[in-house]
């Protein structure tokens, strides 16, 4: 049995979710057809993910950097970054 749960989008809309909680317990859950919105990087879109506010644990190129930061942190870092790349 592979690690990785396959399913179409519709079905797994259709998933009782004690059923999908349990088939994650056990593998990883890839949904295929998934129709997203087109989300652009900035603070709007990043607000998606939860609160701008709250202490977040990320983990970066390696798997044992992990850090606690903002997600207005993380933004405000990469676009500063980018300004001054382009200097």
């Amino acid at each position: 049995m592979s690690s990785i749960f396959v399913v179409d989008a519709k079905t797994f809309r259709e998933m009782d979710h004690k059923v999908v909680q349990d088939v994650f317990r056990h593998r990883h859950i890839l949904v295929t057809g998934m129709v997203t919105e087109n989300l652009q990087y900035n603070l709007q879109g990043l607000m998606t993910l939860g609160s701008l506010t709250i202490p977040r644990h990320m983990q970066g190129n390696s798997s044992a950097y992990i850090c606690v930061g903002l997600l207005t942190t993380i933004y405000f870092s990469c676009i500063t970054a980018v300004l001054v790349s382009t200097r």
